[in-house]
C-alpha cells in the first residue's frame, strides 16, 4: 500500500508516480546529468549554520568557500502545479497482494488545506488527528484486546495551496479491515457533533508542547529545518514563533470545528488491501 497510496491519492501526476522497471532502465546516467547540471550549475543556494560556533567565524567561512562561487539567478516559479487528492468515495477502493494470509491493511483520508490557509486551523487538525489516534487506541486495543495497532495523523503543505489531509490506517487481519473503517468514521462523526473532552485535550497537548520544547533543547535538526524553511518562505518566521502559543491555547471547540469541516462520511477517501485468494490459499500451506 505504500508503494501504490500516493499514487492512487494524487491521480494523473507522475510525481508521486513509482517508475516502471521499463522506464528505470530507460534512463541513462547522461539524461540524469543533463537533468541535474543546471540546478547545480544554476540554482540558488542557501546555507544555514546552527550549533555551538561564532557567529564571525561562520560568515568568514561561508564567505570564503560558497560565497566565493559566482552570483547565481533568482529563484524561478515552480514547474509544476499543486497536487490535487482524489474526491471522497462511497465504498472503500479495494487492492490485493500475494503475501500471508494474514495480513491486510486500511485506510481512511479526509482532504483538508495547506497549512498557510490558517496556521491555527492546522495546528487544531494536528490535536483533531491527536485525539483520533487515542480512541482508535482505545476502541482497537483496549476494547477489543486486539495485538495490532491503528495509527491517525494530520499533514498540511507549506508550498502547494490547498493541499492538506488527515489520515488514519491499520495493518490487521482481513476480517478487522470493515471494523475499521465504519469504528473510525463513528469516531469522525462524534468529533464532529461533541467535539474532544476535556481530559482527550489535555492529553494530546501535553505531548504536543513537551515533544516541542525538547526539540529546541536538544535537536539541531529542529533548528536547521526550521531555519532553512524561513530562508525560502518569510511566512514561516511568523509560523515558527506562535506554534509554541497556539498548541497552548487551542480549544476543543475549534479542533471540533476542524472535525465538521472535514471529517464527513461524503469527504472519506478509504482503500483496503487483502490477500489475493491464492496468495491466501500459498501462505496456508506453508504453515506448519
Amino acid at each position: 500500500m505504500g508503494r501504490e497510496l500516493a499514487r492512487l491519492l494524487t491521480p494523473d501526476d507522475p510525481r508521486d508516480d513509482v517508475p516502471s522497471r521499463e522506464v528505470l532502465k530507460a534512463v541513462s546516467p547522461e539524461a540524469a546529468r543533463a537533468l541535474v547540471a543546471p540546478a547545480l550549475a544554476n540554482a540558488p543556494l542557501t546555507v544555514v549554520v546552527v550549533g555551538d560556533v561564532e557567529l564571525e567565524k561562520a560568515i568568514a567561512e561561508v564567505g570564503r568557500t560558497l560565497g566565493a562561487l559566482p552570483s547565481r539567478k533568482a529563484p524561478s516559479a515552480p514547474l509544476h502545479g499543486p497536487q490535487i487528492l482524489r474526491a471522497g468515495t462511497p465504498e472503500p477502493i479495494r487492492r490485493t497482494h500475494r503475501g500471508g494470509a494474514e495480513q491486510a491493511a486500511a485506510l481512511v483520508r479526509w482532504a483538508t488545506t495547506d497549512f498557510h490557509a490558517n496556521p491555527r486551523a492546522a495546528r487544531a487538525r494536528e490535536l483533531l488527528a491527536a485525539v483520533m489516534q487515542l480512541r482508535l487506541t482505545d476502541e482497537f486495543r483496549e476494547k477489543q484486546g486486539a495485538t495490532y495497532g491503528a495509527s491517525a495523523g494530520s499533514s498540511a503543505s507549506n508550498r502547494w495551496p490547498g493541499l492538506g489531509s488527515i489520515t488514519a490506517s491499520i495493518q490487521a487481519p482481513p476480517d478487522k479491515l470493515s471494523g475499521f473503517v465504519d469504528g473510525l468514521k463513528r469516531i469522525a462523526r462524534d468529533l464532529a457533533t461533541t467535539g474532544p473532552t476535556a481530559d482527550e485535550m489535555q492529553r494530546v497537548r501535553e505531548p504536543a508542547l513537551a515533544g516541542l520544547r525538547r526539540a529546541r533543547t536538544s535537536s539541531n535538526g529542529y533548528w536547521l529545518g526550521q531555519i532553512a524553511d524561513m530562508a525560502g518562505d518569510p511566512r514561516q518566521i511568523a509560523a515558527f514563533r506562535s506554534r509554541e502559543k497556539d498548541l497552548t491555547t487551542i480549544t476543543a471547540a475549534e479542533v471540533q470545528a476542524e472535525a465538521r469541516r472535514y471529517l464527513t462520511d461524503e469527504a472519506a477517501w478509504s482503500i483496503l488491501v487483502v490477500p489475493e485468494a491464492g496468495a491466501t490459499r500459498e501462505a496456508a500451506s506453508r504453515r506448519p
